[in-house]
């Protein structure tokens, strides 16, 4: 229900003007008609305002609007292509799914992504406003500009230099905060996140969970559930769910990511200085770039893939997913298959990602949905296609790849993990297909949609049928059962089992000595 609002008493106006605080018009501050318990002092209102019970607002050089104002809702940010063609429309509801999905399909399903287009435009008309609106609990002190601002319920704002055009979709459940000299203009910042020490923002999506501090610049660009970023730079980024970078001179220019890891002075180009920065490139879930690498888009990387060191060949290697991308003394790029599957920093990752979500408890306040299965008919998909990939070149006798290389005894060991995956991943799904009965559904290409595992196909079809991402979840089990079932014999259950546990105890042991050597290492004698 829409809140209703008054104009102040004379008693009111009074007691704030004794506090200190002045106004272009106190005839454009409203507040609402239960309005008490404030703490207001030194505050100057510029145009209209809109304030709501139990608020702290101390020290504010300029609080007001400078007209009607969606703030930051409808704005269209432009993610990895620089020179335009890939936005997304943020809005307060934007999720990692509708956002990936404006990007990947915007040439394959054109009418469906200006339809989630218009909607998020529908949206920001629906609360357009011509003041700033400062929530229940809000507290804000200490702050210079604060213009066309809708600050939520419980939200801290303190020390910020500048805000302009921006939402901070606290929640009384889960407050989000924003901290000292932080300068930000067209951003929407979601519930349970933190934008703090410096931080400068332009035109930037922030959603759940997250922190971004220390200094961090960023423009044109989308951080999801529990991104954590410090320290270095972004444009045109769409940051996936559990995207991390904590480094001073680290660029993230132009590219996707998810469940992923930025080294020190990691960077990447877009522009080769001829028809402008119009070159982009993806790191599938789970990949990280090393310290120091650097990558020429366009290039694809595979799934839980790690690259290091200089690469600018802009090869498409989504096909090795769990490798070891690196650059040989030769300058070609070198490839090791599957390398990550047996280092125990995956199995890690893996584990603790579900226990690091910041998001409050609660589906009705976490927006984003995330897959966290390392193991998935997305994943698996390209270890197939990656085992035919190496067998075919064993059976040719060639360690050539896309202008990259695979020594011989790296294409043996690497059918050999891959096919270790195999045998897991079976057995991960029949421990959990009680009760299932196999049917045509979900037996088709997989996706990620910004952390999302779903069968294309249907996502689409549901899109088109007027239902949402949300409603496609609760079946994902049943559709997962359906592609193992369209892809494997899954006849002998009990002997799948066996030899997935097997397989699994063994890749278990093989990560505990990884384990053990990465510690042993660090045994240093003083």
């Amino acid at each position: 229900m829409q809140k209703q609002y008054r104009k102040l008493t004379e008693d009111e106006i009074l007691k704030l003007q004794s506090a200190g605080s002045t106004a272009s018009n106190w005839q454009d501050v409203f507040v609402t008609t239960d309005f008490s318990d404030y703490n207001i002092s030194n505050v100057h209102f510029t145009g209209k305002v809109y304030l709501s019970s139990g608020i702290t607002l101390v020290d504010i050089s300029d609080l007001g609007t400078s007209g009607k104002t969606s703030f930051a809702n409808g704005t269209e940010v432009g993610v990895m292509k620089e020179d335009g063609g890939l936005e997304v429309i943020i809005h307060d509801n934007l999720t990692s799914m509708e956002a990936a999905f404006e990007v990947q399909e915007t040439t394959t399903n054109p009418a469906l992504v200006k339809a989630l287009q218009q909607k998020a435009f529908d949206y920001a008309k629906q609360i357009e406003s011509d003041g700033s609106i400062i929530e229940e609990g809000a507290v804000v002190k200490n702050c210079l500009q604060l213009t066309d601002v809708h600050i939520g319920p419980k939200a801290h704002v303190i020390g910020a230099t500048r805000l302009v055009d921006v939402s901070i979709n606290s929640l009384p459940e889960a407050p989000s905060g924003v901290g000292a000299n932080v300068i930000m203009e067209h951003v929407i910042v979601g519930s349970d996140s933190h934008v703090t020490d410096a931080a400068q923002l332009d035109n930037c999506f922030v959603g759940q969970g997250c922190h971004i501090g220390r200094m961090y610049s960023a423009t044109q660009s989308l951080f999801f559930a529990n991104c954590h970023f410090e320290n270095g730079e972004a444009c045109a980024y769409f940051a996936g769910p559990y995207s991390v970078s904590h480094h001073k001179a680290t660029l993230m220019i132009a590219c996707m990511t998810s469940f992923f890891n930025a080294g020190s002075g990691s960077n990447q180009s877009n522009h080769s200085y001829k028809m402008g920065p119009n070159k982009y490139g993806q790191l599938l879930r789970g990949a990280k770039l090393g310290s120091s690498s650097y990558v020429y888009w366009p290039m694809q990387i595979g799934a839980f893939s790690t690259v290091i060191m200089h690469h600018v060949g802009h090869q498409d290697l989504r096909d090795l997913p769990f490798s070891l991308i690196t650059e040989g003394r030769d300058g070609y790029t070198h490839i090791i298959p599957a390398q990550a599957f047996r280092s125990v920093g995956t199995r890690r990752d893996a584990l603790k990602w579900p226990k690091r979500d910041k998001r409050t408890e609660g589906k009705a306040t976490r927006r984003d949905l995330l897959n966290f299965s390392m193991l998935s008919p997305y994943t698996v998909t390209y270890i197939l296609k990656a085992i035919e990939v190496l067998t075919q070149m064993q059976n040719e006798g060639v360690t050539e790849y896309k202008k990259c290389i695979i020594s011989p005894k790296h294409i043996d060991r690497g059918i050999a993990l891959y096919n270790q995956a195999i045998k897991m991943y079976l057995a991960q799904v029949l421990k959990a297909s009680e009760g299932l009965k196999a049917s045509s559904e979900g037996t088709g290409e997989w996706t990620d949609f910004g952390g999302m595992l779903v069968p294309k196909a249907e996502m689409i079809a549901a899109l088109e049928a007027g239902k949402t991402f949300e409603d496609v979840e609760p079946l994902i089990a049943q559709y997962e059962y359906n592609w193992a079932a369209a892809h494997f014999d899954l006849s002998d259950k009990a002997s799948l089992i066996a030899e997935g546990e097997k397989a699994e105890q063994e890749w278990n042991a093989s990560l505990d000595e990884d384990g053990e050597r990465d510690v042993q290492a660090c045994n240093i004698e003083l």
